[in-house]
């Protein structure tokens, strides 16, 4: 019997430890919004971003434990954030090392095709009560409201991966939405990049100038004339 429990209880230790080492790592966005990069540095690519309350599975490190490697497959295969922009379910050194080539950029995974155009992706709207805007912009003029579930087609997105061009069902109209506020069957840089036109400003017209005012010109002045006498 005591033999059964000096077994038990050092097997405890072990079981315990197997146990922490499945956990997996989670990271909980403590900051109001972060890039997700390419690479682990600020110079990386912009793949995408994460908000304040997000929560992602962490793969990796680097060997800085600066930089995390997340699981974030709408924005790619290789995408990284900044340690200090959250908190970490884990102690770090238990995050294994990852190495990523500087400058590398994972290929995004191929949208599901669509007739006719195949970077056009068919989604849904994941979060209720989420307005499409006219505009990229979160000041930009609320267009229509959509509920969770909503369908619709991705047909682009903005140049920093935040923003993505949808319709709604039974509507032409090209708007936009919070990439985070998607559910996409495929990558976020699959889509192709949409332009903003930006509003020209017409030139203000230069004023008509003004004529100089005529200066009369001063009379000369009156030459005395010779005083001549009568002959004597």
């Amino acid at each position: 019997m005591l033999g059964v429990l000096a077994l038990w209880l050092a097997g405890a230790p072990l079981a315990h430890a197997a146990a922490t080492a499945a956990e997996p790592a989670v990271l909980t966005v403590i900051a109001f919004n972060a890039f997700v990069r390419a690479t682990p540095d600020n110079n990386g690519a912009v793949m995408g971003a994460v908000f304040k309350g997000d929560q992602v599975t962490v793969l990796g490190r680097n060997v800085q434990s600066s930089w995390l490697l997340v699981d974030l497959p709408k924005f790619g295969s290789n995408t990284w954030v900044a340690a200090i922009i959250g908190k970490l379910s884990v102690d770090v050194a238990t995050v294994p090392v990852v190495a990523s080539p500087a400058g590398a950029v994972a290929p995004a995974a191929a949208a599901p095709a669509k007739a006719g155009n195949p970077a056009v992706q068919d989604a849904k709207i994941a979060q209720s009560a989420i307005f499409l805007r006219a505009a990229p912009a979160t000041d930009s003029q609320r267009m229509q409201l959509m509920a969770k579930g909503a369908p619709v087609t991705a047909v682009g997105r903005s140049a920093d991966n935040l923003w993505i061009q949808v319709t709604a069902k039974g509507s032409k109209d090209l708007l936009w939405v919070l990439a985070r506020f998607v559910e996409l069957p495929g990558v976020v840089t699959a889509l192709p990049q949409i332009g903003t036109a930006k509003v020209a400003v017409a030139a203000t017209p230069a004023a008509a100038a003004t004529p100089a005012a005529a200066v009369a010109a001063a009379p000369a002045p009156l030459q005395p004339r010779p005083l001549r006498l009568p002959p004597k």
